[in-house]
């Protein structure tokens, strides 16, 4: 597996932070993963055809960016991710992005849920029903508009559980699926190939 960061994970300076300013977890920093992908798909011990993606929060996020932005992946899993900033924490989310009147088109281009219907790949979405930093509204935002656009998935939900999923039940539960997930959707067993 490989862990890439994006511009505005960096930490390099406010040059490239400036670039992604009221531009939140679209842009430049899809385009910072995608190219990385890009490369790691041209190299000899990599399988083109066989690539996942996932996160978890922030990553949750990024992962369904990626999969509505691109056709890079073959599959990917976001766990509590937000899909609508609108649906955050106002004052973390409008203090990157501005409020939602000043940046509408930043808004629109930070939520995944406005890309879903280009979703290409089979996406494992999973969130905490008592998950109090990611509201589980976000969840529900993004499966209206897979639905919608006719689009399969899988979804996990765990009632009483929060942004970090963490009784040690539901923890080991969610990661026996997610292995599960990677092997029907990267190894081809049970799933298209």
């Amino acid at each position: 597996w490989m862990a890439v960061d994006n511009r505005s994970a960096s930490g390099l300076g406010k040059a490239l932070e400036d670039t992604v300013h009221h531009k939140l977890m679209s842009g430049g920093e899809v385009a910072d993963i995608v190219a990385a992908v890009r490369w790691i798909k041209r190299q000899p011990w990599a399988d083109p055809d066989r690539v996942g993606v996932w996160g978890w929060s922030g990553g949750g996020t990024f992962t369904v960016q990626l999969m509505s932005q691109s056709r890079e992946f073959r599959a990917g899993i976001a766990v509590a991710g937000v899909y609508d900033f609108r649906y955050y924490d106002s004052v973390w989310a409008e203090h990157l992005l501005g409020l939602p009147k000043d940046n509408p088109d930043g808004y629109k281009a930070g939520a995944p849920a406005t890309h879903a219907k280009n979703l290409h790949g089979r996406l494992f979405l999973v969130h905490g029903l008592a998950d109090d930093n990611v509201h589980p509204q976000n969840a529900w935002r993004l499966t209206d508009e897979l639905i919608a656009a006719k689009i399969p998935f899988d979804l996990m939900v765990y009632p009483r559980q929060g942004h970090g999923i963490r009784a040690p039940a539901s923890y080991r539960h969610l990661m026996t699926a997610m292995l599960d997930f990677w092997e029907r959707w990267l190894k081809g067993v049970n799933g298209e190939r």
